[in-house]
C-alpha cells in the first residue's frame, strides 16, 4: 500500500523542489504564481520537476500529459477549443476544468500553469489507477 499524500504535503514539497529546480527562494512558490510567466520554469525546469515529483511521490507524473502539444487547441479569442477542453477532461478528469478556464485567455498551456493547478494534478494523480512509479531507496 503506497502512502497517500495531502494537498498540503504535496504544495510543501512542490515548494522546496521547484525551489531548488529554478534557483529561486521557497517563499516565490506561491499557489498563485505561474510556472513559466511569474517564477521563470523552461521547459527542462518541468522534466527536472516531473523527475523529482515522481521520486518524492512514487508516482507517475502528470507532467508530460498535461503539456503535449495537441492538448492545446485555441480559437481567435483565445479559449481554449472545445475538442481540447474535452482532452482534458478524460485525461485529468478529477480536476475543475470548467471552473479553472472559465473567463481564461489564453495563448499557451504556459499561461494556465499555476503552482495550485501543480498541485492539484500531483494529488490527483496519486489516485489514478496507472502504474506507480517504483521506489528505491
Amino acid at each position: 500500500m503506497s502512502t497517500k499524500f495531502n494537498r498540503e504535503q504535496i504544495h510543501a514539497g512542490v515548494r522546496e523542489d521547484l525551489a531548488d529546480c529554478l534557483g529561486i527562494e521557497p517563499e516565490e512558490v506561491e499557489l498563485n504564481a505561474r510556472f513559466f510567466h511569474d517564477l521563470g520554469g523552461e521547459s527542462i525546469d518541468m522534466l527536472d520537476f516531473g523527475f523529482r515529483s515522481e521520486r518524492r511521490y512514487g508516482i507517475r507524473s502528470p507532467f508530460p500529459r498535461l503539456t503535449a502539444g495537441d492538448v492545446w487547441q485555441f480559437d481567435e479569442q483565445g479559449q481554449l477549443a472545445d475538442s481540447s477542453r474535452q482532452r482534458l477532461q478524460r485525461e485529468f478528469p478529477s480536476i475543475d476544468w470548467q471552473t479553472r478556464l472559465a473567463g481564461v485567455s489564453l495563448k499557451s498551456f504556459r499561461d494556465l500553469l499555476t503552482i495550485d493547478l501543480m498541485v492539484e494534478l500531483l494529488y490527483c494523480a496519486q489516485f489514478e489507477e496507472s502504474p506507480q512509479v517504483g521506489t528505491n531507496g
